[in-house]
């Protein structure tokens, strides 16, 4: 398989839904990406990047029925596709190789 390109947000975002498993509505992805990466995220960014996401083929998404306090809305519910998933191994692989030529510099 060709490396999808993502950047660092799409890359977080995917790991973020993995983390949050069958429980990952935009609110809460937003919500675990605020408090771990200590960055502001605002709702337009992330749903850009959840929208090239499902473009690109990496993450799909059940919807909940609307219901009258989401005002006749349906809530979605990520998952990371099987593509989603090879993207998110190959990035991995290359984090892990690449920190393990810069540990004796890092000190660690």
């Amino acid at each position: 398989m060709a490396q999808e390109s993502i950047g660092e947000l799409e890359h977080l975002i995917l790991l973020t839904i993995l983390n949050l498993s069958d429980g990952a509505s935009a609110i809460r992805i937003r919500a675990v990406l605020e408090s771990e990466s200590e960055r502001r995220l605002t709702r337009g960014a992330l749903y850009r990047s959840l929208d090239r996401l499902g473009e690109k083929g990496l993450i799909d998404w059940n919807k909940v029925e609307p219901t009258e306090d989401r005002g006749g809305h349906a809530k979605r519910f990520y998952l990371v596709s099987a593509t989603g998933m090879e993207v998110v191994r190959s990035r991995r692989n290359t984090l892990e190789r690449l920190w393990a030529g810069a540990a004796g510099v890092l000190g660690g």
